[in-house]
């Protein structure tokens, strides 16, 4: 049908919205592996990327790798915690302050494997949501 679920939650506006105040991010959260995702922009039409905060409880992440077919990509910085990052065959620890940036075609996956929350500040192009 060509709508996404996010399209029911995120805003149209008529005119560009250049701030967004962090009482205004719209969370989805995940209940069966306890993440949540918000989103850092009010809407996502006509936007050539979608930038995102991910928050993963201890044990949380992907349950498994997976791609996307749209040949786009993905960057990542480690806000706080603990992220195992998993891009085809190969696993990379990221620690606060780390970043990572792959083609979203490549097979990936990432779990919280640590004891705490961590935090990803996350950028997709062109937006999956």
């Amino acid at each position: 049908m060509g709508i996404r679920l996010v399209d029911f939650f995120l805003e149209e506006q008529d005119e560009e919205t250049i701030v967004i105040r962090k009482n205004e991010r719209f969370e989805i959260k995940y209940p069966q592996n306890d993440a949540s995702i918000f989103m850092l922009t009010k809407r996502l039409t006509d936007h050539s990327m979608e930038p995102l905060i991910a928050r993963f409880e201890p044990g949380s992440g992907s349950r498994g790798q997976y791609s996307h077919g749209l040949g786009g990509e993905e960057f990542g910085y480690v806000i706080s915690g603990k992220l195992h990052l998993k891009v085809e065959d190969k696993e990379y620890i990221l620690e606060e302050g780390d970043s990572f940036y792959f083609k979203s075609t490549k097979p990936h996956g990432y779990t919280n494997k640590s004891d705490r929350v961590t935090e990803v500040m996350w950028v997709i192009s062109p937006p999956t949501y």
